[in-house]
Formats: structure tokens, C-alpha cells, sequence
């Protein structure tokens, strides 16, 4: 990388940090300054994490998808992307407590797994591919924002049937609050997912990859796309909500970090260039 590259990189990811700190504050008093000042860091932050695959990208030639140092590059991208626009549409700034902070610890660790760019293969030269990325990671980053959601709608509930008031239960939002974000940002990432899933086949087709539907990346990949399209069949036709489906959202989510961090890296053929 060059020098720029690096110092945008380590600032974002000191942005992220300091507005880690805050809305952490934030979450324990309730302060409105903290969660302004948590607000204008994480948009600092991820302006300079624009700014830093911008200028990646201009050196590459294309987008960042080779490796996995540049892959969570921009999959962390989308993920502070997603929520802003939760954080903007339902003024629920408690999820920022915890996918801020996995934001700073995912691009610390990108960086360990940093690797000097070799030259994309011929087959992954190709609009088509770079479009299939970046939708692929729309996917993920709302699925992040639901399971986030899921996860803070068990803690919640566990409080309740407890009736053990602390901290955690007087600033979590109430149960149906964390019940819809977790719907919604399903509902919105699963159409993205599959239009992703689409151009992939259609690019491994066209390009007459071998066996392709057998690559364990695909497989998994077709499991998470099960799990999420049972998750809303059954929440909207069989009235399932609450601890099931919240129970579902985090299982989908499971596998989408299996993917990410064991399959591409151990088992993928055609998505090598994604380990």
C-alpha cells in the first residue's frame, strides 16, 4: 500500500474507534452531546474509509475484492453504509454500540491480513464481477444490522422473563422496536443476496467454470439464502416473530461468517480471490 493509503486507513480506523468510545458512553448515560459527537466521528470515519478504497481503487484499476484484506475493506464499507441509513430512518443509534466497534476490530484485522495485490486472474477481469461484489456485500451488511437487532431483541427478552432490571434493559429499545429493525433490514438485504447470487451464476456459466455449483462458497451461500427466505416466509405466512425468529436471523448470520472466514479461506475453488 502506498503511504496515503495507509495513513487513511489507520485514521478511519481511529475514527471508528473514538466514536466506539462514545456511543458506548452514549449507551451508559444517555448524554444527546455523546451521541452527536459519536454521530460526526463515525461520518468521519467512514468518509476517510471512502476515501481510502477510492484511492486503492484508482491504483488497482478496480474495485478492492482480491484478498481479505481487501474484501472486508469494502465490506465493512457497506456495513457502516447500512447503518447510517437505519440510524436515519429509525433514530436507533443503540445498534451503534456494537457494529461500530466490529467495524474498527474488522479493519484491524484486515490490516494483519494485508498482502501485496497480485494482478486479478483473466475470468475475474470483468464489470460483471466487480458489480457482483459490492451487491453481494449490500446483502451482508443488512444482514449484519438484523442479526445486531436479533441479538440485542434475546438480550432483552432474557432481561424481562428475569424481571432483572439493569443497565442493559433500560437502554436496549423495547422488543417490537428491535422485532421490526430486524425484519426490515432482512427484508431489504435477502432481494440483494439473490440478485448477487444471480450474476454469480450467470458469470460462472458464461465462463464455463467446472463444477461450479459444487464450490463450497456456493453451497454455503445457497444455505444462507434458504435460511433468510424461510426466516421471512415464516415470520409474514406462519406468524412467526420474536425469540424464532430471532433465533433464525443470527443462524443465517452464522453461516454468512463461516463463509467469510472459513470457507473462502480453506475450501473456496473459484472464490480464491476473495481469501
Amino acid at each position: 500500500m502506498q503511504t496515503v493509503e495507509i495513513v487513511l486507513l489507520w485514521l478511519s480506523i481511529m475514527m471508528y474507534t473514538a466514536a466506539s468510545v462514545l456511543y458506548v458512553y452514549f449507551f451508559v448515560t444517555k448524554r444527546r452531546l455523546m451521541s452527536i459527537l459519536a454521530t460526526v466521528c463515525t461520518g468521519s470515519g467512514f468518509i476517510v474509509h471512502t476515501a481510502t478504497i477510492a484511492m486503492i481503487t484508482y491504483s488497482l484499476g478496480h474495485l478492492p475484492i482480491a484478498g481479505l484484506f481487501q474484501s472486508l475493506l469494502l465490506m465493512t464499507w457497506f456495513m457502516v453504509l447500512i447503518y447510517f441509513i437505519v440510524e436515519h430512518l429509525i433514530r436507533l443509534k443503540t445498534l451503534g454500540t456494537a457494529l461500530i466497534p466490529l467495524t474498527a476490530v474488522l479493519l484491524v484485522f484486515a490490516w494483519t491480513r494485508y498482502q501485496t495485490p497480485v494482478q486479478l486472474e483473466e475470468i475475474l477481469q470483468s464489470w460483471w464481477v466487480f458489480l457482483h461484489v459490492p451487491v453481494v456485500f449490500v446483502a451482508y451488511g443488512g444482514f449484519t444490522v438484523g442479526a445486531g437487532a436479533s441479538i440485542a431483541y434475546l438480550i432483552q427478552q432474557s432481561q424481562l422473563k428475569k424481571k432483572h432490571v439493569n443497565i442493559l434493559f433500560r437502554r436496549l429499545p423495547p422488543l417490537d422496536v428491535l422485532d421490526k429493525v430486524a425484519d426490515r433490514s432482512i427484508t431489504f438485504a435477502l432481494p440483494f443476496l439473490t440478485v448477487g447470487l444471480m450474476m454469480g451464476v450467470i458469470r460462472a456459466i458464461k465462463s464455463g467454470v467446472p463444477n461450479w455449483p459444487l464450490d463450497p462458497v456456493v453451497l454455503f451461500a445457497a444455505l444462507v439464502w434458504v435460511l433468510f427466505g424461510l426466516y421471512l416466509i415464516l415470520r409474514h405466512f406462519a406468524d412467526w416473530s420474536g425469540r424464532k425468529a430471532a433465533l433464525m436471523a443470527i443462524a443465517g448470520f452464522g453461516a454468512l461468517l463461516v463463509i467469510r472466514f472459513t470457507v473462502i479461506a480453506n475450501l473456496a475453488r473459484f472464490h480464491r480471490f476473495g481469501a
